[in-house]
């Protein structure tokens, strides 16, 4: 079972030791909140106002390490541990906060889980903190990414006005550039890929290294949606020629924009599109699919600890035999930052970016109709 060496020093588990881990999530997170909070130098630890920041990212510890163990990928848990330490050190943080940290979660093991999984999984977070100073110097030097790389010279002037406006928290001035710079529903999808999409990604950048608070995030956010309301109205022009499609972020995941961004790339293609925005229930999205039977689905996760809830739906549908020919397109965040992972959860495609993840829809219908004839 031990594979050192080519998993970064961390050892794989069994998958009953994962499953029990994924069962017993809030129990472990439950138990890491309190002996936390009982520290008697908390707030040294997280600083004044860390204790909600602290308590949210024990969920999603919980959530990512259920991840990893699910698909036994190091590689994630190793590339996400700068950003951790770069972000929460950012927003107050004291570098001492995270051994402590790992060391309650090894106490919350051995108290929730079996013996044998308890055992089996605590070398991985001895592993974590063993790591510690090699986070900490990696999360100081691992450059930060320029998102103007991502934004074709067209729409380079566009992308530096608007993300000043969305600093700004300027929804009309927002709006303005949109509109000028946007005469037809393919202008509108390339604006929303070359502009509004690296904006968010910077708005994001800003964040994680402590120049702007959550609520700032979260108004930009807000008036990108509107952004894109209005181009998606501005330009509404339905020609049905495709099939039926469905559009969500999954279960847990509250960024829905790349999704939304998705939704109306199809739709300006001709698909008949069901947009569901996020975090639906995944017995509801099930209802949802069985009646409307969409030709291809399209799941968004942003964030990687949410690729479970991704591989829960995926199975899901895998398994009713009245949903055999529907393909599964996967996208967002979690699986543009790590390669292949699209496919341990048993994705039909990857889609980059929402202009791919219509290219591969078309494929999709172009063969359904092929094997019609």
């Amino acid at each position: 079972m031990k594979d050192f060496d080519s998993n970064y020093g961390f050892c794989p588990v069994s998958n009953e030791a994962a499953t029990e881990y994924e069962q017993k999530r809030d129990e472990l997170v439950a138990y890491v909140d309190s002996a936390m909070f009982a520290q008697k130098d908390i707030e040294a630890l997280i600083g004044a106002r860390g204790a909600d920041l602290m308590k949210n990212n024990h969920r999603n510890h919980a959530a990512f390490i259920s991840m990893v163990l699910s698909f036994n990928r190091f590689d994630v848990l190793y590339a996400m541990l700068p950003w951790v330490y770069r972000a929460y050190h950012n927003h107050g943080f004291s570098y001492d906060y995270f051994p402590r940290e790992l060391e309650c979660w090894i106490l919350a093991l051995y108290t929730h889980l079996s013996p044998e999984s308890a055992r089996e999984i605590e070398p991985l977070y001895r592993r974590l903190i063993d790591l510690h100073e090699d986070s900490i110097s990696r999360s100081k030097t691992t450059q930060n990414f320029d998102r103007l790389i991502m934004v074709s010279d067209r729409w380079r002037n566009s992308y530096l006005r608007y993300r000043q406006s969305l600093l700004n928290a300027d929804i009309n001035a927002c709006m303005e550039i949109a509109k000028s710079d946007c005469r037809n529903r393919a202008d509108a999808i390339e604006f929303q890929l070359n502009v509004i999409q690296p904006a968010l990604y910077w708005i994001g950048d800003l964040w994680e290294r402590g120049e702007i608070t959550v609520a700032e995030e979260h108004m930009a956010t807000a008036i990108c949606a509107r952004v894109i309301s209005g181009l998606t109205w501005m330009f509404r022009d339905r020609k049905l020629q495709h099939g039926r499609a469905t559009v969500l972020a999954v279960t847990g995941e509250h960024h829905e924009l790349g999704a939304w961004m998705v939704a109306d790339a199809l739709e300006t293609e001709g698909w008949d599109v069901a947009f569901l925005g996020g975090n639906i229930p995944i017995p509801d999205l099930m209802a949802h699919l069985a009646i409307m039977q969409p030709h291809v689905l399209a799941l968004s996760a942003a964030m990687p600890y949410n690729v479970l809830y991704a591989k829960r739906i995926i199975a899901r549908v895998k398994k009713d035999s009245s949903m055999r020919n529907m393909k599964i397109i996967v996208g967002g965040l979690a699986f543009l930052s790590f390669p292949n992972l699209w496919k341990d959860i048993g994705a039909d495609a990857f889609g980059e970016n929402a202009k791919e993840a219509v290219k591969k829809a078309n494929e999709f219908w172009s063969r359904m109709k092929a094997n019609e004839m």
